[in-house]
């Protein structure tokens, strides 16, 4: 193995190191993506109980403002009971004047709500929060029908006596289950925001360590590239200098070695080549030198 890295050629050493360097990007790029994957499904889910909470929060606002205007008419009804007292004229049946309007208004608020009720059916709902949504819709259903639609009609009729007793059913009873199940929502999405929260912090706290790992090793391959490059390139460079050097100022004596097969190895094995060439040609020069001279 340590002689297979030593045959290694540059260029093969610098295309590893390039794709490690290439491989650390798309590694990191991978990660990003995820990341932000991971975090746009856990915007999307927040989004979507946002949605839910904020149509359900009109459905509770159009029963209050519902129950608020039967009562409403109820009192003013009772006003006008109070006034007919001693008078000679029979009361009328149902409702009349200002309390027939407010009751008006009131079915107003009731088929709002409906509509806002029809408008939270149709949005997604996530799975893990069926058990509560389900509450809420059999409770508001049996709100509507055994509570405030029985209310109204009672109210409608003058039927003072009824209407006292259908309210106190509405308000102990029915709108109490409602309550309890919207709190048991709320309750699950608050616990859902939270879970997001501690998972972003884990998934931040990962992305922060897997950066940093990611930097040392970046920072531990520059260096050993630095040391590659020094030792296997710069230093046998200066040394194949430092022999030019010596043969051009006539030592041909110095022994020069091809330690590997890279291109740094055949740069030493033309030079040695080369030393023994011009030793062949200076010893044949010399012998000639030495006949003549004889």
């Amino acid at each position: 193995m340590r002689k297979f890295f030593a045959n290694m050629t540059i260029r093969a050493s610098l295309l590893w190191v390039l794709a490690f360097f290439s491989f650390m990007l798309v590694i990191g790029a991978a990660l990003g993506v995820l990341s932000l994957r991971i975090s746009n499904g856990t915007l999307a889910e927040l989004k979507q109980s946002q949605e839910l909470d904020d149509a359900l929060g009109r459905v509770v606002l159009s029963y209050k403002d519902a129950l608020n205007g039967l009562s409403r008419a109820a009192s003013s009804n009772y006003a006008d009971i109070v006034r007919n007292v001693g008078q000679a004229t029979l009361p009328t049946a149902g409702l009349a004047g200002e309390a027939a309007g407010l009751l008006q208004r009131a079915k107003a608020s009731l088929n709002k709500g409906q509509a806002e009720y029809e408008y939270y059916k149709s949005l997604a709902k996530p799975a893990d929060a069926a058990e509560s949504l389900k509450e809420i819709e059999e409770s508001y259903n049996i709100l509507i029908q055994q509570g405030l639609n029985p209310l109204a009609a009672t109210l409608e009729k003058g039927d003072m006596p009824g209407y006292q007793t259908q309210v106190q059913m509405v308000q102990d009873t029915l709108e109490g289950r409602f309550a309890r199940a919207v709190e048991g929502f709320d309750f699950w999405r608050a616990s859902k925001t939270l879970d997001a929260f501690e998972v972003a912090q884990v998934r931040y706290q990962f992305v922060l360590i897997a950066v940093s790992a990611g930097g040392v090793i970046a920072a531990l391959l520059v260096f050993a590239t630095y040391v590659f490059l020094r030792r296997r390139v710069l230093q046998p460079l200066q040394e194949a200098g430092h022999h030019f050097d010596r043969i051009a100022g006539g030592d041909l004596t110095a022994r020069i070695d091809a330690r590997n097969t890279n291109e740094i190895g055949l740069l030493f094995a033309a030079l040695k080549r080369m030393q023994e060439s011009l030793t062949r040609t200076v010893s044949a020069v010399r012998r000639g030198v030495d006949e003549i001279n004889v």
